[in-house]
């Protein structure tokens, strides 16, 4: 059941760190490069969103990363959980998952590092391992 709810929540999650949610705005000034450069270096390291472009991250993030940011630590994930579908995929749901917690790990770490225990505390009893 925990692992069904995990997959519940974090797919959506995904969805939204992808961001296939509504946009952080179209900034395209110096510090969301400087941000969009860091995350799409660190998500290519992971082997995370491998077509993703900075010009890309600074569109979809911004300064600040709302999609993410804004929301975690408040009631993210269950309105995320009801309103988004990520449609099929061929890997299992424990990679979907485990993927989606690299990746915002990545975000949060970019745009609001003072956040990463929130995000620690949302998907600590997940089981990402199995």
């Amino acid at each position: 059941m925990r692992r069904s709810v995990a997959a519940a929540v974090a797919i959506p999650l995904a969805v939204a760190a992808l961001g296939l949610s509504a946009c952080g705005g179209l900034e395209n000034d110096t510090g969301a490069e400087q941000k969009a450069e860091q995350l799409v270096s660190k998500a290519h390291t992971e082997g995370l969103v491998p077509e993703m472009t900075v010009s890309d991250a600074a569109t979809l993030y911004g300064n600040d990363a709302p999609t993410i940011c804004a929301r975690l630590g408040s009631s993210y994930t269950a309105g995320i959980a009801n309103s988004l579908d990520t449609g099929p995929t061929t890997r299992t749901p424990t990679e979907v998952v485990r993927d989606t917690v690299r990746y915002a790990r990545i975000v949060v770490s970019v745009y609001c590092p003072d956040q990463e225990s929130d995000l620690q505390d949302l998907v600590k009893d997940w089981d990402l391992d199995a």
